[in-house]
């Protein structure tokens, strides 16, 4: 059953990995120390620690429950990276699933509004 969506904060100094369920409720956190921005960090290193905090939350949420995956990101430049991220993730975790990636003030304007926190 695809029940659980993924809301990525890929930024300059930490990636955090919040997994909501489809009523908006968190359902937990993972928080990975390494930076995630490609502005800050280039892209291969992005896509590095990325994948590798996202095999971290794949080991205790199936990828089978997984409905999407949102990925929010300071100096996202207008889809310079989105495909290319897209691509790669899907490829190397092998997630057959829709993910976006946006900037991430669209991500805590979504928090704030739903959730109460940007």
């Amino acid at each position: 059953m695809k029940d659980i969506v993924l809301g990525i904060d890929s930024g300059a100094s930490k990636i955090e990995i919040a997994v909501v369920n489809l009523d908006g409720i968190l359902i937990e956190i993972f928080r990975d120390d390494r930076p995630g921005n490609p502005a800050s960090i280039g892209l291969e290193r992005s896509l590095k620690n990325l994948s590798k905090a996202l095999a971290r939350t794949l080991e205790k949420i199936p990828r089978e429950r997984i409905v999407c995956v949102g990925i929010g990101m300071a100096g996202y430049l207008e889809g310079l990276w989105d495909e290319h991220i897209k691509r790669e993730l899907a490829k190397m975790l092998d997630l057959e699933t829709r993910v976006e990636v946006f900037e991430d003030i669209r991500a805590a304007h979504a928090s704030a509004h739903l959730l109460g926190d940007g």
